[in-house]
């Protein structure tokens, strides 16, 4: 099974994603916001719900700006959850990214095994 996912923008760092505020880890406004965005584009693509082991590939647009891809995985994997696999622990094998062409990122989820 493989489904594929098209959202308007790249996640977020996970430096901007949940500062620390006054000694604790907080998520930040920007992270709630593009994380509720992205829900809403990958319910609108109506997700398959896959169970056991899965495999996810993310491209994004790269940013003008210097960025680490790895630091853009965790959002990614964190909006899914829940919607197209149950858990985060069920993704095994990550390969992400920069791709051209793209004006957001795309996500492809596909059973192991």
């Amino acid at each position: 099974m493989k489904q594929t996912f098209s959202l308007t923008f790249i996640p977020p760092t996970v430096n901007t994603m949940i500062p620390t505020v006054n000694g604790r880890r907080v998520k930040s406004e920007t992270y709630k916001a593009w994380r509720a965005t992205a829900a809403w584009e990958i319910k609108a693509q109506r997700p398959l719900v896959f169970e056991g082991p899965v495999s996810v590939t993310i491209e994004m647009k790269r940013p003008n700006r210097p960025c680490d891809v790895d630091n853009r995985i965790k959002g990614a994997l964190d909006v899914l959850s829940g919607l197209a696999y149950r858990d985060d622990a069920q993704v095994h094998r990550v390969t992400a990214g920069w791709a051209g062409g793209l004006d957001g990122a795309r996500i492809t989820i596909e059973t192991m095994g």
